[in-house]
Order: structure tokens, then C-alpha cells, then sequence
């Protein structure tokens, strides 16, 4: 990725697909178009091996933002700052945690209030499908705010939900008012993942160009780690008070990384996205990608699952008289497994990096 000022254009990837770019590419002629003599190539993968949905959102120079025309300064991108960073691994960590104590407490409640196993899987089930939402507006979003600030809005979307879903705690035992007040507020707390996590790797991808293995390592992490202590703490908190407090503490602590980002010059330091209509041949050629689907098959398969773990692994722990805390535990195996498998991944692609697959 480069950025460009006024009506530059881009240069175009060579050797068979795109690359991130570097400061040193040749512009095109100032009128602003491309040459028809260079060959015109589908999106494609941010670097080898490894896709997100952020590819989707690259125009075809393989640029993610453009300046924008004001006074703010905005870096070119590979900033050697870690602050964004430190806000990353912190709000990775604790959304997470959130997510991960539903698993074994939230089902319980539901319980309570009379729902089957069926009602409250299409509970778990509001937060994957409204996070679709979030992401098909976040690219819109982002053309009108700054990608930073639409980070910050997701975490605070998705700490109300959080503290929210504690709060569920206190109402009366009605199984239609549970249904209908848990799938509202399940489905805010996943249009707020959706855009947090959309603007998290723009943000990363845009800061780290060159380096992207240890931050993407680090959030990666974060995430294994936030997973892994959520079920331990969130019974222990259980133990201490009552349900709602462990939703209550981690809600406050996801806030908490707000500080780091309102310490930051925001404005400063990411460049506003600039939005391009994508031809709908290029979106076509992107996820017809075999290398693409690939990824994308194997993510819906990990969705579904953790989807599955979410709504049967305590109902059947419980059969076999598991106690609470080993029941607890069994959740934090998964993501501490998690954690291990990012580390692996970033040592791989370390490794690998080098050798791109064409």
C-alpha cells in the first residue's frame, strides 16, 4: 500500500498478483488514469498465503486509503508507534473474554427462563449473523469517519452489550421478554465486533505494511489469551457476587482501551479511506479465487465449530456430571489452543513469507 495526494493513480502489481505496495512505485500519468496498456488484475490476497475480508476492500492499485484534503497530517504508513498496537491486544483480549464467558454462563440463565437448546443457539446465532451486517456497513462507514474512530465506536457498541447481556440477569422470568431483549442485544454486541475488527486490521495493515507478522501475532494472541481466561475469572466472579459481575468487569475493562486511543492524535494519525466502487467483474475474480475459498471454507467450518462448542459442550458435560469449574476449563482449553495456533501461524509465515504462492 502507498499513499498518493491529489489525482495520482497507481501502478499496477506485476508477477502475477498484487503486492502490498512500496513508496517507490511508479505513478501513473497525472491525468488520473491508468494506462490502457497495463493489464488490468483481479483483487488479491494481502500477502501469501492468508486472506481477509480487508482485501475485499482494496481498489484495483492495490491502494487501501488516500489522502484526504485537509490540515490534519497523516503518516504514509509502516509507523514504528505501538501505541495502536497496545489498544489492539488490550481490546482483542477482553472482547473476546466476553464472547468466551457466554459459552458456559449465558446458557445457564437461558435455562432459567425456559428457553430449549434450540432458542438458545438463535441467540448465539444473532451476533454471527448481525456481525455480516456490520461488515458489509463498515466499508460505508468508513468512508465518511475515520477508521480509528470506527474502531473505538465497535468497542463501545460492544462493551453495552456486553454489560448489557450481565444485566439480563435481573429480569423476570418471561421466556418471550429473554428471547426477544437477548437477541437485541446480542445482535448490537455483533454489528460492534464486525466493525471493530474490520477497522482493527485496517488500521494494523495500514500502520505495519512491511511488518505486519509480529502485530498480527501479538492481536492474534490476545485473542487465544482473552478466551483462555475468560470461563477461569468469569466463574470465579460468579463465586465472588453474582452473574452480572463478571459481564460488569469485563464490559468496563474494554472501555478501559478507549484511554489509549483518545491519548492519541486520532485524526493525525489515519488517513480518511477513500471510497471506490469496485466493478463487479473484480469482485467476482477475487472470490472465485480458489486460494480464497479455501479460507473462507475453512473459517465458516471454525465458525461453526465454536457455534456447536457454544450451545452443547456444557449441556453434555453436565450428562456425564462434570463439575462447573471442569466444565468451565473445557472452554478454555479451546482458546488456549487458539493462542498456541496463532504463535505456529506467525512462525510458519515467518518462515514462509519470503515465497509467495502464485
Amino acid at each position: 500500500m502507498r499513499q498518493e495526494s491529489g489525482g495520482g493513480g497507481g501502478g499496477r502489481a506485476v508477477n502475477g498478483g498484487p503486492r502490498l505496495r512500496d513508496a517507490g512505485d511508479k505513478a501513473t500519468p497525472s491525468g488520473g488514469e491508468a494506462s490502457s496498456e497495463e493489464p488490468h488484475l483481479p483483487h488479491g490476497p494481502l500477502w501469501s498465503g492468508h486472506r481477509t475480508f480487508l482485501s475485499i476492500y482494496r481498489d484495483d492499485d492495490g491502494k487501501l486509503f488516500a489522502h484526504r484534503d485537509s490540515s490534519f497530517n497523516c503518516n504514509t504508513g509502516d509507523d514504528n508507534g505501538i501505541a495502536w498496537l497496545w489498544m489492539v491486544v488490550w481490546c482483542n483480549c477482553f472482547i473476546i473474554m466476553g464472547l468466551s464467558l457466554q459459552g458456559f454462563s449465558l446458557q445457564s440463565l437461558a435455562t432459567r427462563h425456559g428457553l430449549d437448546y434450540f432458542d438458545t443457539g438463535s441467540l448465539f446465532s444473532a451476533t454471527k449473523a448481525t456481525a455480516i451486517v456490520g461488515s458489509l456497513l463498515s466499508h460505508s462507514l468508513m468512508s465518511v469517519i475515520y477508521p480509528s474512530h470506527m474502531m473505538v465506536f465497535g468497542v463501545v457498541l460492544k462493551a453495552l452489550a456486553v454489560a448489557a447481556l450481565g444485566a439480563l440477569h435481573w429480569l423476570p422470568v418471561n421466556e418471550t421478554v429473554f428471547m426477544a431483549l437477548g437477541a437485541t442485544v446480542k445482535s448490537i454486541g455483533g454489528v460492534g465486533l464486525s466493525l471493530y475488527f474490520t477497522a482493527t486490521y485496517s488500521l494494523l495493515f495500514y500502520k505495519h505494511q512491511s511488518s505486519y507478522i509480529v502485530p498480527l501475532i501479538l492481536s492474534e494472541v490476545a485473542v487465544g489469551i482473552g478466551g483462555l481466561l475468560g470461563p477461569i475469572l468469569g466463574f470465579e466472579l460468579i463465586e465472588v457476587w453474582m452473574y452480572p459481575l463478571p459481564y460488569f468487569a469485563v464490559g468496563g475493562c474494554m472501555l478501559l482501551g478507549i484511554l489509549i486511543a483518545v491519548a492519541l492524535p486520532l485524526d493525525s494519525c489515519v488517513p480518511l479511506e477513500k471510497t471506490l466502487k469496485l466493478s463487479t467483474c473484480s469482485a467476482v475474480a477475487f472470490l472465485a479465487d480458489a486460494r480464497v475459498l479455501v479460507d473462507l471454507v475453512t473459517l465458516a467450518l471454525g465458525g461453526i465449530t465454536m457455534a456447536h462448542f457454544d450451545t452443547t459442550l456444557i449441556a453434555h458435560l453436565t450428562s456425564v456430571n462434570v463439575s462447573d469449574p471442569h466444565a468451565d476449563y473445557s472452554f478454555a482449553v479451546v482458546f488456549g489452543a487458539y493462542a498456541i495456533g496463532a504463535i505456529i501461524f506467525g512462525v510458519v509465515t515467518a518462515k514462509f513469507v519470503a515465497q509467495p504462492i502464485q
